[in-house]
């Protein structure tokens, strides 16, 4: 994925050759032929970094830096409110961020933080203080991975960079284990690797070159943002559709060209509905299997707001791929985003057709309808819990919050429900023993950071931000950022915080999208719902009809109300090429897994009695990933 790589050296040898180290860091996250590299030497032999840009994004790199006799900076990403600042100097046509980071850093310190909106990494060396600063947004949008030692510091956009500096210890954190065997991702600033971490969202890195002083400071807490501010409903909902709508515009600024993943539900069409396609020309897609409902009721969505639509179905071609895919993702996601849904894949390929250089996505728009944020909904049984039953509302994020761990049992057509998976059928007994209790004590620790501070809703969306938008969502988008910059409108910063302060109980139901749509263009109120089946406008009783209907039509397998993606299915049709990796003796030399107990498993998926599907990708997933960046069997240094 385009973004940043650099290494510090406390030793003060001019001799040091750092820059190649740095280039070949570069290299190793440079994914297609037409991404750029710029390496720079900040102070020879001590500090150098460099960058990895995408092709459109080479004429404007040289707003995204700046230097002077005190600093060096380096800017990633999108500032959205730049056109706020007073730029001492002249500038070209585009928005001087270096310089305006400069400006700020020298007016404000390093609090100059709090004057930023947007999604962005900055690389900030004061030459006086002989001290870098790496900062990441509020919510930590783009990823960077760190080793840090007494004497040096390493980091990257991507964890393989790291890797081929030779300095990295391969030593497992089974932690990070437990937590991706239980809930399909790795909490906080964990990776698989102890050597490795994350930089946390908002948080300012430092490290001082000449006495080696390491620190981690958080500048503001997603746990502030919460309120229950009072007022009428109807006033709330109209104020925030007006911050959305400005949050919807911060977005389209530039000149590149402008693309929508569309799908048929109600993130993707609130952002439709704010945008004025006739003076922002927009082109939409979507993907999933054809005679999905996305397909249908996405094309009707496009031809309303008339903006060029294609469809990129997962046909048969696509799907005997899976593999090769599965090891795709793998490797762009440094193996935190398992094939557990292989659209990605399928989208990453439709953007190679598309034209466009900005893609909007709808990630965030679950915050805003708590009841459908998976896996951490805001159902009844939270609604009905008091602040203080922080034990019963713990187990049940918890069982909630760990699917892959849990396997859905059919019992007839329409009959199911949830079983655990047997760690100890599938995994040895060193290496359960490793892993036991350890997934329930990350839970518990984010649990401990908000239990009797929030409201039981509250705590379900927090769960939701730390975990799927701060982790699961960053890795997903790394596939995509390969190919295009991709813009959240329901992440910004403004309206998140409004929304957060709100009553939970205003942005529980999808009364809010509706609200957003209705005002700004009603005609696509008219339009079914891929989630349930029913028109914006239905009555609640309708709308629960039609959504039984929609599921028996489903399960049916009827051509215009297919779900999207059929991933498990998938599995089971590529069951054989999975079973060839997973049941190899390469992947049991490892220790970890119970050959007997994974062809049980296998077995049980291919008879439709279970659907272990989430198991199955996180066990190919991790393989992959072993084979990938631990035994070096395939080149982890550049895939041009």
């Amino acid at each position: 994925m385009p973004g940043f790589v650099g290494y510090l050296s406390s030793k003060n040898d001019k001799k040091a050759e750092i820059i190649p180290v740095v280039h070949k860091m570069a290299q190793s996250i440079k994914h297609e032929v037409d991404h750029r590299i710029d390496v720079n030497s900040i102070i020879q032999g001590q500090v150098a970094w460099g960058q990895v840009m995408l092709s459109f994004m080479e004429k404007t790199a040289g707003t995204r830096k700046y230097e002077d006799e005190n600093c060096s900076i380096l800017f990633w990403g999108d500032l959205y409110n730049a056109d706020k600042f007073t730029i001492n100097g002249p500038f070209s046509k585009e928005p001087p961020l270096g310089k305006i980071m400069v400006d700020l850093y020298k007016q404000y310190g390093r609090d100059f933080v709090y004057h930023l909106e947007g999604d962005y990494i900055i690389l900030l060396f004061d030459k006086k203080e002989k001290k870098l600063l790496i900062i990441n947004d509020r919510l930590g949008s783009y990823p960077l991975y760190f080793k840090v030692s007494r004497d040096n510091l390493f980091f990257a956009s991507e964890v393989k960079a790291l890797l081929v500096t030779n300095k990295i210890k391969k030593a497992l954190d089974y932690q990070a284990l437990a937590d991706y065997f239980s809930f399909g991702s790795i909490f906080i600033h964990r990776t698989f690797l102890l050597d490795i971490q994350l930089l946390p969202p908002a948080t300012i890195l430092s490290f001082n070159l000449e006495s080696g002083h390491f620190s981690l400071e958080k500048y503001w807490d997603v746990r502030d943002a919460f309120g229950s501010e009072k007022g009428e409903k109807a006033d709330l909902y109209e104020a925030l559709r007006i911050t959305f709508n400005r949050a919807v515009m911060k977005r389209l600024k530039g000149e590149e060209k402008l693309g929508l993943a569309l799908s048929g539900g109600l993130d993707t069409r609130a952002i439709l509905s704010a945008i004025n396609t006739d003076a922002y020309p927009l082109l939409t897609y979507t993907v999933g299997v054809s005679g999905c409902r996305d397909e249908r009721i996405a094309s009707q969505l496009a031809a309303v707001k008339k903006t060029t639509h294609t469809f990129a179905p997962a046909d048969e071609q696509y799907l005997s791929q899976y593999l090769p895919y599965a090891r795709l993702m793998i490797f762009l996601t440094d193996g935190f985003y398992p094939p557990f849904e292989s659209t990605e894949m399928l989208a990453y390929n439709a953007l190679r057709n598309e034209n466009f250089s900005i893609l909007i996505r709808g990630h965030g728009g679950e915050l805003a309808k708590s009841s459908l944020a998976w896996p951490y909904q805001v159902n009844k049984l939270v609604m009905d819990l008091e602040q203080g039953e922080g034990a019963s509302l713990g187990e049940m994020l918890r069982n909630n919050g760990s699917f892959v761990s849990r396997s859905m049992k059919w019992e007839n057509l329409f009959k199911r429900h949830y079983v655990p998976v047997d760690w100890k059928l599938i995994f040895t007994e060193d290496f359960y023993s490793k892993l036991k209790g350890s997934a329930c004590s990350s839970f518990h620790n984010l649990f401990k950071d908000v239990e009797g501070i929030l409201p039981p809703p509250d705590i379900c969306t927090f769960l939701y931000l730390v975990t799927e938008i701060n982790r699961r969502t960053t890795s997903a988008l790394s596939i995509f950022r390969n190919q295009v910059s991709v813009r959240m409108p329901f992440l910004d910063h403004e309206f998140l915080t409004q929304l957060l302060r709100m009553d939970h109980r205003y942005r529980n139901n999808t009364d809010l999208h509706k609200h957003i749509v209705s005002r700004n263009c009603p005609e696509l109120m008219r339009i079914f719902d891929s989630n349930t089946g029913a028109p914006l406008t239905a009555s609640p009783f309708l709308v629960s009809l039609m959504e039984k209907y929609s599921i028996f039509m489903e399960r049916i397998k009827i051509k215009g109300f297919l779900h999207y993606q059929s991933f498990h299915d998938w599995i089971r049709k590529e069951i054989g090429q999975i079973s060839d990796i997973l049941l190899d003796q390469r992947t049991a030399d490892r220790g970890l897994y119970n050959l007997k107990g994974l062809k049980i498993l296998l077995e049980q998926h291919v008879n439709e009695r279970y659907d272990h599907g989430y198991m199955i990708g996180s066990l190919l997933g991790l393989e992959l990933w072993f084979r990938m960046f631990i035994d070096g069997v395939e080149n982890i240094g550049g895939n041009n």
